[in-house]
């Protein structure tokens, strides 16, 4: 199982800087996302308008979204994945 990276971040000049991590295990790259998004709603991160969610694999960036504020909602898990334009693989 590969380990995965996903961190909070806000854009300085022309690349992503992140202000909060967590490493974590995922079957796959969907898996990997969801659990990013899931990883949302316990962090204690202050996230504004300008926060992005990138999750990386081996060091290189797969999924990069800006979010800002989207998530807060009352039920970020269920919703957040298509807020963020996530595909379901069936």
């Amino acid at each position: 199982m590969p380990e995965y990276v996903a961190g909070l971040c806000r854009m300085e000049g022309s690349e992503l800087v992140p202000f909060d991590t967590i490493k974590f295990l995922a079957d796959n790259h969907d898996e990997a996302v969801r659990h990013a998004v899931g990883w949302l709603s316990s962090t204690d991160a202050a996230m504004d308008d300008s926060t992005w969610l990138q999750v990386l694999c081996n060091g290189s960036a797969f999924f990069s979204k800006e979010i800002g504020q989207n998530l807060m909602g009352p039920s970020p898990e269920a919703d957040s994945l298509g807020a963020l334009g996530v595909q379901h693989e069936m």
